[in-house]
């Protein structure tokens, strides 16, 4: 038997495993080349940068694309072209000259979105590289300045998103302190509304008390003038009619309706009779009174026509008007404060 070389893989493998095809995958890192920019004083050392730059396969290496070297000293023309560029090298010869003019170079070009740096393009007697050597070492540590700023970012770019996430987290918190304050808000504004609803029923009702209370004033006072003189009158004391006219004729009495219709006929002076009472100044008056309505009965007599007999027997009708009320022994002071 021939002695075969025998892969292991092959004799574990399954067939569904072999109908399966992999497709490449994607490498989003590829896909995201670095746009480079490469701005030299003169066309002297384009040549050399051009070659060192072939050797180097910048895109397999570093992921970079030189889109164009600017061969242009216009500060207004290099700005409108590499404005969208992420790095920019700017070729310096070792001169004081050099050095300010990358000075100068990177203060216009450098913003928040790109990386500017120097490429030392030439020895340290001033005379600009030939060798393609030179300048592809010169390219790398370029390359290598740019991305440990690029780290050094990075780092501050962290620090810059954890303190976003807290404000984030912060601005959420006041957003949902927002929202229930506004929910409180709302229900202090109803509650508001209410209060101020029923505050105007309040006055309202305080108004309608105020006004009633100015025409009890009123009326008061209108009381208050019409009986001002009340105290300076002579009042009248009250009796029992009933109890006077037994206790004076020692008689029972039953003759109410003709009594009062005697007084009421002649009206005498500061007496009155009503509700079973008599009023006069005095008891004796008011006996004085009774004796001659008793009087008056005997001569009037049972006759059924009393009225008319009254009204024959009586000569004239006194005139007596200022008596003509309801008089009780003891009257309220009601004129003092």
């Amino acid at each position: 038997m021939e002695n075969e070389n025998i892969n292991l893989e092959e004799l574990i493998r399954t067939p569904e495993e072999e109908e399966i095809i992999e497709e490449p995958k994607t490498n989003d890192y590829a896909d995201n080349l670095l746009d480079v920019q490469i701005i030299v004083k003169n066309l002297k050392s384009t040549e050399v940068l051009i070659k060192a730059i072939d050797n180097m396969d910048l895109k397999q290496n570093y992921n970079m694309n030189i889109s164009s070297i600017i061969p242009n000293d216009d500060l207004e023309f290099i700005k409108n072209t590499t404005k969208d560029s992420d790095l920019i090298l700017i070729t310096t010869e070792l001169t004081t000259e050099g050095k300010e003019r990358f000075i100068q170079y990177y203060k216009e070009l450098k913003t928040d979105y790109n990386y500017v740096e120097y490429l030392i393009f030439s020895n340290n007697g001033g005379s600009l590289f030939t060798e393609t050597s030179q300048v592809e070492e010169e390219i790398q540590k370029s390359i290598i300045r740019a991305s440990l700023t690029s780290m050094l970012s990075h780092a501050d770019i962290n620090q810059i998103q954890k303190q976003l996430y807290f404000l984030k987290k912060d601005y959420q918190n006041l957003e949902n302190n927002n929202e229930q304050v506004t929910i409180e808000n709302d229900t202090l504004i109803k509650q508001a509304k209410k209060i101020t609803e029923e505050n105007i029923k309040l006055k309202e009702e305080i108004n309608n008390l105020n006004r009633n209370l100015d025409n009890i004033k009123s009326e008061y006072s209108d009381f208050k003038a019409r009986f001002s003189d009340i105290r300076s009158k002579n009042l009248l004391e009250s009796f029992h009619l009933k109890a006077l006219w037994e206790e004076t004729f020692d008689e029972i009495f039953t003759k109410y309706e003709e009594t009062l219709e005697i007084t009421n006929q002649f009206q005498p002076e500061n007496i009155l009779i009503g509700q079973n009472y008599i009023a006069a100044k005095t008891r004796e008056e008011a006996i004085d009174w009774l004796k001659i309505i008793r009087t008056t009965l005997i001569f009037v007599g049972e006759n059924p026509n009393f009225k008319t007999n009254l009204n024959n027997n009586q000569n004239k009708k006194p005139n007596h008007t200022e008596n003509n009320t309801e008089t009780f022994n003891s009257i309220p002071n009601i004129w003092d404060d």
